[in-house]
């Protein structure tokens, strides 16, 4: 049984569409990936508190000398990787405030990467770009 021609462009269509939005990556979106991560990491670090400020702030620091979420250090529901990867850069001898300042200045980061690569791989690259830099600002 022949194949219409109809049918043989849709193939060729979804082949191309499947090509520029599929995985794998390549360098560029690695470049893009890094880009939008030194962005988020160049605006967000100007800004950056140098002290405990709110409520919140103090018992997410009251949670890396002791994590427990029944005297909200820190609130419910506690947050147990963040405070961890935060516990861990305390002992490496930063104080409490900016190791809680470095890894959400590091998740954002990431974010923006993630986010990039997820649009890239769904919609395209444009989209990739729109979305992460709606992230990053």
């Amino acid at each position: 049984m022949a194949t219409t021609p109809v049918l043989e462009r849709a193939d060729l269509r979804g082949r191309d569409r499947a090509a520029t939005r599929g995985l794998p990556y390549n360098r560029a979106d690695a470049l893009w990936a890094l880009g939008l991560a030194l962005l988020v990491v160049a605006t967000r670090l100007p800004f950056r508190t140098r002290m405990l400020f709110n409520w919140d702030s103090a018992n997410f620091a009251l949670a890396l000398s002791q994590f427990d979420v029944s005297q909200h250090r820190p609130h419910p529901p506690g947050y147990p990787y963040f405070v961890a990867v935060a516990k861990g850069l305390h002992l490496l001898g930063l104080d409490p405030n900016t190791s809680l300042v470095l890894v959400a200045l590091l998740l954002s980061a990431g974010a923006a990467s993630a986010l990039y690569l997820l649009g890239r791989a769904v919609y395209g690259p444009a989209v990739g770009v729109v979305a992460s830099l709606f992230l990053v600002f």
